[in-house]
């Protein structure tokens, strides 16, 4: 304390904090008064009394205490010192008050036990602070008994603790099993509770039915909750009737049940597109909400437009007094809004919000420029908008730089997999600024979907691409590297893989000599075979088919390299078990290794003797017994019978 820097008033600080372990009651009750009036309000004076040694000597006082009185007043301080800041609340924590805060929970005073969760409930508001206290600590079975205590607001403060430290499937199993569910569904269907009561018990239903199919079944399945949530949208208070639309949107996330009905989730986006038209507080609430209800679903993205929800997100986006949370908030709801339909990409381009989209992109908040990615991506889907619009609004360069952090390259690189189209002009301006080198390095990511958005951009920007591309491509990403990716275990990063072999062969025999020169065509066709295997996914398997298919079509010598024998054995077999689109795939293959439109005399030697193998292996046999239902496979089949039919034995 000697140390510190001497400043008006630190003689009545250290006095204080000093008098916080005297030996007489009444000095250390007055030292706690002091102290808490003092720092209500006042960050110096918080950080002041940090500095002194407050927190630990008040923590202190709740372990060995017996004075009701100054407990209350020593929790309350502490209090003090959690509200206001995220440094103030880290005073709290690292001061050790954590734990004697949670035995308040047990003391025999009510007083104690409502002054103790009120600040447990101050402190659980800061992100610093680590939820998982409340299950190591053994608090939660005290916390959720608390919930029956029949003290309305001990009841109110405890649900509101719950709903702030339920943010994983770790936690909400954990209240689960402490027994919560009943009790919260008691809660919010008794008529007796109070309003600001049942509001805080759908606060934690909401926490618990997050992502969690289980939970949220058990839970739509209460007895008179379905009833209760929807007669509280139509409640006069606007609180309620924006919890109300939570606890619904989470409990039909998974449109099971009757909270899960297109009538429910209507009636919901009903309510919240009323409530976002509020000129109240609570419609800064309602765009997270709106967007998680109509993420996934198109009926409701179309009725949200007919209800006018663009241009009520577009005003609250473009309010200069927008904090960033709602402009993340707003931002993520007009994705939503225009993820699959045409009409509401136009509805939100007419709303005049591209310009703040673009700068959202270089917003300090990490939070609000992943939610502008999002809404270019889903802007991004229109060919049109690609072709105009987005273009004007400069949006590549800001992406480009996003796909280098950390913190929203996930977004930024699901967002260039559609710039990069052949038919978008930012296509030119990506690869103009290196971007091809980015999105490359990327492929080396050990995030796994990072690594899939990386391939998904490079398989979208080799898509009927010159030769020239293709090179400049392949000088980066190496054939090497396509090779490792290509054997990875992963089905998703494997298929995009092979869908790039795919596009690198597609095209005249140059395209083809690339990909077979630069893979080398033992290792290209083992891989190939390989991804024809047993167990491989459905997706893997076609692009590797279609891939042989791209290499079958080039000069004689390169459908010779293609008749190697493991890759027409898989291919044979595709032919018999498949799916449709497989065995279509496979049949395209024999077609384009028997067929030749205007062979030479020296082509026609190579054909004839490519048809005698695939005949020696069986593949005229069994296309013989094959009868296949849809008639583009019977056409191939007899396509490929012509053949073998000129070809003498």
């Amino acid at each position: 304390v000697g140390s510190l820097p001497k400043m008006p008033g630190t003689d009545v600080v250290s006095e204080n904090v000093h008098n916080l372990s005297s030996l007489d009651p009444a000095v250390r009750l007055k030292a706690v008064r002091n102290v808490k009036n003092s720092v209500i309000g006042s960050k110096f004076k918080k950080d002041l009394y940090t500095n002194y040694g407050a927190v630990p000597k008040l923590a202190e006082l709740l372990l060995g205490e017996d004075d009701e009185e100054l407990i209350v007043q020593a929790v309350t301080a502490i209090g003090s010192f959690a509200c206001g800041s995220e440094q103030s609340c880290r005073a709290v924590t690292d001061g050790g008050a954590l734990s004697p805060l949670a035995r308040t929970l047990f003391h025999p005073s009510i007083r104690v036990i409502e002054a103790g969760v009120r600040t447990l409930s101050t402190v659980f508001q800061s992100e610093m602070v680590p939820k998982d206290f409340v299950l190591k600590e053994g608090t939660l079975p005290r916390v959720v008994a608390l919930l029956s205590f029949g003290h309305p607001k001990v009841t109110e403060v405890s649900c509101s603790i719950i709903a702030k430290c339920c943010v994983g499937r770790e936690h909400q199993e954990a209240v689960n099993a402490a027994g919560a569910v009943p009790v919260l569904i008691a809660l919010v269907t008794d008529p007796r509770t109070p309003a600001p009561t049942r509001d805080a018990a759908l606060d934690v239903v909401v926490a618990l039915s997050s992502r969690n199919r289980e939970l949220a079944t058990t839970l739509a399945s209460g007895p008179g909750l379905a009833q209760v949530l929807m007669d509280l949208m139509k409640d006069l208070r606007p609180t309620s009737r924006m919890r109300a639309c939570r606890a619904l949107t989470q409990l039909g996330h998974w449109r099971e049940g009757p909270l899960g009905s297109p009538g429910v989730r209507m009636a919901t986006l009903s309510t919240l597109v009323k409530l976002l038209a509020l000129q109240e507080p609570v419609r800064e609430e309602v765009p997270e909400v709106l967007g998680d209800l109509i993420e996934f679903d198109e009926g409701l993205q179309a009725a949200g437009c007919d209800l006018g929800v663009v241009p009520l997100l577009a005003s609250l986006l473009l309010a200069p007094w927008a904090t960033s949370s709602l402009q993340a908030a707003c931002l993520s709801a007009l994705a939503a809004v225009a993820s699959r339909r045409e009409d509401a990409r136009r509805a939100v381009l007419d709303a005049k919000v591209l310009p703040q989209v673009a700068a959202s992109l270089s917003h300090p908040s990490e939070v609000v420029r992943a939610a502008a990615c999002r809404c270019a991506r889903s802007l991004s889907r229109s060919v049109k908008s690609l072709r105009t619009a987005l273009v004007d609004g400069g949006l590549a360069l800001p992406l480009l730089r996003l796909m280098g952090d950390s913190d929203t390259a996930l977004e930024a690189t699901a967002t260039v997999c559609n710039l990069v189209l052949d038919f978008s002009p930012m296509k030119k301006v990506i690869i103009d600024n290196d971007g091809v080198s980015a999105i490359v390095a990327l492929t080396n990511s050990m995030d796994e979907a990072l690594r899939l958005n990386a391939l998904w951009a490079l398989k979208n920007l080799l898509y009927d691409a010159d030769l020239d591309l293709k090179a400049a491509v392949m000088r980066r990403l190496t054939f090497d590297s396509l090779y490792r990716l290509i054997q990875d275990g992963d089905m998703g990063t494997k298929e995009q893989a092979v869908n790039i072999v795919r596009n690198l062969s597609h095209g005249r025999p140059a395209h083809v000599e690339l990909v077979m020169a630069g893979m080398g065509r033992e290792r290209l066709f083992a891989s190939l075979a390989s991804c024809l295997q047993p167990g491989m996914s459905e997706g893997v398997m076609l692009q590797a088919i279609y891939t042989a298919v791209n290499l079958a079509t080039g000069a004689p010598a390169q459908k010779e390299s293609v008749m190697y024998l493991p890759l027409l054995h898989r291919a044979l077999v595709c032919i018999g078990e498949a799916s449709c689109p497989l065995r279509v795939g496979a049949l395209w293959l024999f077609v384009n290794l028997s067929y030749d439109d205007d062979p030479c005399e020296a082509d026609r030697v190579h054909l004839y003797a490519r048809v005698r193998q695939l005949r020696a292996m069986g593949v005229e046999a069994a296309l013989l017994a094959a009868s296949p239902p849809d008639r583009e496979s019977r056409d191939q089949i007899k396509t490929i019978l012509a053949a073998f039919v000129n070809v003498p034995a």
